[in-house]
């Protein structure tokens, strides 16, 4: 095994150390380190991958800046490059200002089966890049005020079949691990959980849906918080910030309760966000929550188990995947944007419709849907 270590400048406007992998050559079993060099304007380790070449078994750790402003390490995937079965590590910054460690996909380069943790630093795909079959794990931030890992999809870059895990903050104020989709990408056949936080005054992991972006067929699971005063795992859909047309697809979003008095796992419908024909379940004290949405009503493919599901002053429409399924939890009025609820629930177009009652219970859903 050979050990490299790739050093940025440490003088202000010079370049950094570089390592080139080009045609079909391989990182083999090496061992890469990359580092900023710790000058405020300075070119940073980098490692490059292009054509065919791939990270094989290699081990990267690509470090954040040592001061603030600094360029972090990072390693970069090009053409149709792949990160192979390497393991890859993305650390923080070590300075207030500085950035976290990067690993980076861009024209058609591959995650392979390669095993990522980010850990304040970030992993990125853009243009038509894939996170292939690999392992990500996007760590909350571990001091106060400390920066969460991320994972961020853009362009018409796909997460595949890879398994993300998004963790919640270890300290009070820190951020949590978070995955963003944006413009037309999508989830795919990805499973990605996002868990609680894990000390009081905690928020949990977010996977959020910006753009035009889906969740494809994908599995989502937001985990509730195991203690408490800390809060759950978040699945986000659309943004009051900016115009938003992200959809669900028809993805599988659970939202579990918490345990020990934490706060339950969350899916949200913000904006102008649509639900398409996934199916929603939640249990314990796992809520769905569309008071947010500005585009009334919210359609979704179904909707089981024993949580809440917040309207506001929308409608919810179900049944348009024609499954069969069980809701003995809470329809209610209220969430995060509050308000009262007219009309708060019926079937698909075409079937018997629900008329409101705070809560309704034990609803069934199905090809007609009615009271049991």
């Amino acid at each position: 095994m050979t050990n490299y270590t790739v050093n940025g400048s440490t003088t202000n406007g010079l370049s950094g150390g570089l390592i080139q992998f080009y045609n079909t050559s391989s990182a083999g079993s090496g061992t890469f380190v990359t580092t900023d060099g710790g000058a405020i304007i300075s070119g940073e380790g980098r490692i490059v991958f292009q054509d065919s070449a791939t990270a094989a078994n290699g081990t990267f750790t690509n470090n954040g800046g040592t001061v603030s402003g600094a360029y972090p390490g990072f390693t970069e995937f090009f053409g149709n490059s792949t990160a192979g079965s390497a393991t890859f590590t993305n650390n923080g910054g070590a300075a207030s200002g500085a950035s976290g460690g990067l690993t980076s996909f861009l024209n058609s380069a591959t995650a392979g089966t390669g095993t990522f943790t980010t850990n304040g630093g970030s992993t990125n795909f853009n243009n038509t890049t894939s996170a292939g079959s690999g392992t990500f794990t996007a760590n909350g931030g571990t001091v106060a005020n400390g920066v969460g890992g991320s994972i961020e999809f853009d362009s018409t870059a796909t997460a595949g079949n890879g398994k993300f895990t998004l963790n919640g903050r270890t300290a009070s104020g820190a951020g949590g691990g978070i995955a963003n989709f944006y413009a037309t990408t999508t989830a795919a056949n990805a499973t990605i959980t996002t868990n609680g936080g894990t000390v009081a005054g905690a928020t949990g992991g977010l996977v959020a849906f910006n753009g035009t972006s889906t969740a494809g067929s994908s599995t989502l699971t937001a985990n509730g918080a195991t203690v408490s005063g800390a809060s759950g795992g978040v699945t986000l859909f659309g943004s009051l910030a900016v115009s938003n047309d992200s959809t669900a697809g028809s993805a599988t979003l659970i939202a579990n309760g918490g345990t020990n008095g934490g706060g339950g796992g969350s899916i949200q419908f913000q904006g102008t966000a649509t639900g398409g024909t996934a199916a929603v379940k939640v249990f314990g004290n796992g809520s769905m929550d569309i008071s947010s949405h500005d585009s009334d009503p919210v359609i979704i493919g179904s909707i089981e188990g024993t949580g809440n599901a917040s309207l506001g002053i929308n409608t919810l429409i179900v049944g348009i995947n024609n499954a069969s399924t069980t809701f003995s939890g809470a329809i209610q009025d209220g969430g995060i944007r509050g308000g009262t609820v007219v009309r708060s629930l019926r079937s698909a177009p075409g079937r018997s419709r629900l008329l409101a009652r705070t809560p309704i219970r034990a609803l069934r859903t199905s090809k007609t849907a009615r009271w049991p």
